[in-house]
Formats: C-alpha cells, structure tokens, sequence
C-alpha cells in the first residue's frame, strides 16, 4: 500500500499463479528481492523476514491482518505491570528430531541482537528486556517499564536451535549446517544468485505442507517474471507489474491474487526544524520553516490528486489512504479520512 501523510494511495501486492494440477507437489516461485541471507538474525529487511518463516518459526504470528496468532507461544500474559509471561507450545520439533524447549528462546535472545557485520539487526526489539526461564515450557520477559507491545515484538524474531546455533555463524546458515528450524519446510539448498530450495516438514506442528519441494528463484526485472510465467517455467510470482494485470487477468491459465497490503509510500513534511533546506525565498534566502503552518500543510494535501494517482501511476490498482495502515489492520482509528482533493481549496 501507498500513503502520503495527508492521504494518499495505498497499493496493492499482487500475486499470480498458473493453473497447476491437482496432484502436483513441486512448486516454483519468481522473487522479485533476493535475501541476503538465511541466518534469520543477520537483517531486518522483508525479504529476508519472509523467507526465514518457511524455515523457523516465531513465538507469536501474524495473519494477513497483522492481528497476533499463537506461534511457538500458545498463549502470552501480562502477569504484572513489568512481566510478559509466554506458554510455550509443547510436542514441537527441531527439523532433526530434536524437542524445541524454553532453552531455546533463551539461546535465540542471546544471540539475535549480536550477529557480526549484520547490516541491520534485531536488537532494537529486545533492547530493555530481560527473559528468564520459569521451566521447559514457560518463560518470562521483563521491562523496566510496562510495555503493552511485546507479543508484537515476538512476531519479528525467529526462535533458532541452541543445539545448531551455539558458536554458528552466518555462512553455517547459509549453508545449511545450521539452518535447521521448526517451520514447514527444512532446508534443502541456497545458491545465491540461483536458487532457494526447501523440502516438506511432514511433522510440523502446523500440519503437513501442501508443497514436497519449493524451489525460488530471484528474478528482480517486472518483465522477466511475468514472461517466466506465461512460458511456464515459474508457478507463481510475486509484485505483479501494475501495467501487466489487465492483461494477465483476460489469460484463463491464471489466477490473480490481490488485497491491500500494509506496505505505505508517503510524503513526509519537516515541520520539526525553524527552517529547512527544503523551502527557500525565490531569491534563494532562506525563510522560517513554512511547512510548520497547518495551513501550508493542509493546502498541500488538499493539492494533491490521489485518484489520479492510482489511475495513472499504479493503474487503478491501488486505493486511497487516510492513515499509514490499511482497514481491518491493528492499530488503525476509525476517525481519520482521506483529506479530499480540492485545488480551490488549496489555492
């Protein structure tokens, strides 16, 4: 989705799929961003978060909606104004066999804040926490103050193997040798550049998968992707080009898959500073800041025509937003409205 800050469009991730057999177990997918790495711990970037669910799994999921699932966690509690406590779900298993324990989610805080030259790690969501082990399937987190988001901060960081983790790096992810998770699929093979390949976890606690293999391939060119799927060498791909929809949707071989996506595209005004770099006199000079007037700011969003927007840019495929999250999405409120276009106004 898309958004400038006094409303503006919110676009749509779209997925299309070929037709495939009823009884086809092989799947192939186009990604339109290739991760840079399978250490779950090494970047908080998108692909690299999407891809490691389908390896490990987190204490808390996220639905379609970002409304808060049990994960690893069957159920969480605020036990006092300062505590979270976690039920950890019993029964799991590490992809070797191995019980999935409290052990592990205090090894993974150990370590997920600290993994050498990660360009952006996780220790922003567990900075001011402390997690103790209450027994194997119970653990403790606490702040010094209370701190009504923590399942949310569990929803973003992998639970990795302390048996497979201790003294791993990066490149043992990478590899392989320490890639070893609860989620659906087990690794299976990482070529970068090439190829993703996962195998079926029959014994996930979630239920068997639909896919015995899952292979992904990077292809970052629009293009390139839609014309992987009509030659029916990708079953699936990713961020449709918006000037291919119309087209691919009048093709009976595929089905489109669209919904509003939470991703925001948004103009963001300095109205913090006395003056800014960004609005000068017309001689140059420089003036008070006059994105610090409401009124400048409103006439602004008033000038803007998110309709046409959508029509021109993202080719309908894309709607009108009023805050930086999308209806039905957590955390939104009901009384803000897309600001309307109005040049007469803004004039």
């Amino acid at each position: 989705m898309f958004q400038l800050v006094f409303g503006a469009f919110i676009g749509v991730i779209a997925t299309l799929s070929l037709v495939m057999p009823l009884d086809a177990k092989d799947l192939r997918l186009a990604l339109s961003s290739e991760p840079s790495s399978l250490d779950p711990h090494f970047h908080v970037t998108t692909p690299n978060m999407a891809l490691s669910t389908h390896i490990f799994d987190r204490l808390v999921h996220m639905d379609e909606k970002q409304s808060l699932v049990p994960g690893l966690a069957l159920s969480w509690k605020a036990v006092d104004p300062l505590t979270w406590e976690f039920a950890l779900r019993p029964d799991v298993k590490w992809h070797d066999g191995s019980p999935f324990t409290a052990d592990d989610v205090m090894f993974t805080f150990s370590r997920a804040g600290n993994v050498p030259n990660s360009p952006s790690g996780f220790g922003m969501y567990l900075k001011g926490k402390t997690i103790t082990r209450v027994d194997d399937l119970t653990i403790r987190i606490s702040t010094a103050e209370p701190y009504p988001l923590m399942a949310n901060d569990m929803a973003t960081i992998a639970i990795v193997s302390k048996k497979f983790g201790e003294n791993a790096t990066t490149a043992d992810y990478n590899s392989g040798k320490a890639a070893v998770g609860t989620g659906p699929y087990k690794f299976a093979a990482f070529v970068p550049g090439e190829k993703i390949q996962f195998t079926d976890n029959p014994a996930y606690w979630g239920g068997k998968p639909i896919w015995n293999n899952v292979t992904l391939k990077p292809v970052k060119s629009g293009p390139a992707r839609v014309a992987a799927l009509l030659a029916g060498d990708s079953d699936v791909i990713e961020d449709v080009p918006t000037i291919d929809i119309a087209k691919l949707k009048s093709d009976p071989r595929i089905a489109l898959s669209q919904s509003i996506s939470y991703r925001v595209v948004f103009l963001q005004m300095d109205q913090w500073r006395e003056t800014t770099p960004f609005a000068n006199a017309r001689d140059g000079s420089a003036i008070k800041n006059p994105f610090r007037n409401v009124k400048v700011r409103r006439a602004i969003a008033q000038a803007i025509n998110r309709e046409g927007l959508i029509a021109r840019v993202m080719d309908g495929n894309a709607s009108v937003a009023s805050q930086l999250l999308p209806e039905g999405f957590f955390g939104i409120s009901t009384n803000l409205k897309p600001v309307k276009y109005d040049i007469e106004k803004a004039k």
